[in-house]
């Protein structure tokens, strides 16, 4: 090989690791935060079906009263993958009073998070249970169930 030839690949060999330190490998800081914008909820709950409320911003289900009876509290965030904790509340209770609830939220608890929600019931009535996001959407819906 000519002494230019071996010249010109060295040359183009450290031009081009210049080039990709420069261009190519720019590192980037991205901290990615998928917000809630929405929840889906079950098509049914104890074989009844999930109808939205008539003002459109929940959904609502009528379930027979049981001694005993405990509904899951099931959702699935939209999107799925999003990286934000939820918190589900009952803010309603028609019948119900803070001694003689209608009924009460129960959780598991798994590294101190609240995982697995039931409502169980304890007397027939309303409840309404609101499932709320807590990033900065402050995305929530509504689930109101009554059981006769």
């Amino acid at each position: 090989m000519k002494k230019a030839t071996v010249i010109l690949i060295v040359a183009i060999y450290v031009a081009s690791i210049v080039i990709v330190g420069v261009f190519g490998l720019q590192a980037l800081i991205y901290n990615e935060s998928n917000p809630i914008t929405g929840f889906d909820l079950p098509e049914q709950i104890n074989g009844k079906p999930v109808k939205p409320t008539t003002d459109g911003k929940g959904k609502t289900v009528v379930v027979e009263y049981t001694e005993g009876l405990e509904i899951p509290i099931e959702y699935v965030p939209v999107p799925a993958d999003a990286s934000s904790d939820v918190d589900v509340e009952i803010t309603f209770q028609s019948s119900g009073s803070e001694e003689n609830p209608t009924a009460e939220l129960i959780y598991d608890e798994i590294f101190g998070k609240k995982v697995n929600y039931f409502v169980k019931f304890l007397k027939k009535g309303k409840v309404t249970v609101t499932i709320r996001s807590l990033d900065n959407s402050k995305y929530s819906t509504t689930l109101s169930i009554t059981a006769r």
